[in-house]
Order: structure tokens, then C-alpha cells, then sequence
């Protein structure tokens, strides 16, 4: 999933896997843990980073949010995880537009800024793209369906 964000900043991210591929017992919490991949280019610099960030139902709850924000029905200004590293924020719609905030914290921060420093990345976002976005999202997520 790729959002291009406001003065040329591109934040990429990716499931990798299951943080722990070999638990199978499905009552396991630990069993649906992702390892997620980020890719980000500000003007302040570019970091990589992979965490076990989201929950298998965390990233259907994204995708969920996305469509959602895409169709002008979204009943959740923010959408915040379990482990706070990513937080993403709808910042209002304009005609076919939607801008979107996407906070960046903990383990996903910007390791060039200090901790007083906001890390986030503003998106103004057709509701086209929105669309895509979680058609990508979803194309990955069905490799690694909750335990």
C-alpha cells in the first residue's frame, strides 16, 4: 500500500508475515501478529522500518476505515492500534478529496527527529485512490487470515 502524501513524501507499507509463522493454536493472541514494513520519504529524510505493528483484525479494521473514508461514511475521525505505531487521522474531505494524517510513533518514527518533534504525514487522497489503496491492502492481507 502506497499513500503519496503532500510535497512529494511517499509512505509505503507492506505485511511481511506472521511475527511468529510457527503458532497454530487459533485461540492464540500472539498467533496474529504481523510484522509490517514501512517505507518513508519526507523532505526531513527517508527510514525504513519493520515491527510487529498490527493484528490481523487491525488491518481488516484499516481496510474497513479506508472504505469507509472513501465512501464519505466514516463514523471515526482516528484510527489508533493496539501497539500506538501507527495512527492514521481523517482531516476532512473537499469535493473528491479526503486529506489524511498519518502519525508516526514508537518504533515507526523518524529516528532523524527528536521526541518533541511531530513524526506524521499529510495525504490529500481521491476517493479513487482511497479505493485502491484498500484493494492492495486486502490483496495482502489474504496470505495471512486470522488464527
Amino acid at each position: 500500500m502506497r499513500f503519496k502524501g503532500e510535497n512529494n513524501q511517499v509512505f509505503t507499507m507492506n505485511i511481511l508475515g506472521y511475527q511468529f509463522p510457527e503458532i497454530r493454536e487459533a485461540r492464540s493472541f500472539d498467533a496474529n501478529w504481523l510484522m509490517i514494513q514501512i517505507k518513508v520519504n519526507q523532505s526531513n529524510g527517508y527510514w525504513q522500518k519493520n515491527d510487529p505493528a498490527l493484528l490481523t483484525n487491525e488491518v481488516e479494521e484499516l481496510i474497513g476505515w479506508l472504505h469507509e473514508l472513501a465512501n464519505n461514511s466514516c463514523k471515526v475521525d482516528c484510527l489508533s492500534f493496539t501497539e500506538p505505531n501507527l495512527v492514521f487521522q481523517n482531516m476532512g474531505s473537499h469535493g473528491e478529496y479526503i486529506k489524511m494524517r498519518i502519525h508516526f510513533d514508537l518504533e515507526f518514527r523518524n529516528p532523524m527527529l527528536n521526541n518533541k518533534e511531530d513524526c506524521n504525514m499529510d495525504c490529500i487522497l481521491s476517493r479513487e485512490v482511497l479505493l485502491s489503496l484498500c484493494f492492495d491492502l486486502e490483496e495482502e492481507l489474504q496470505y495471512y487470515p486470522s488464527r
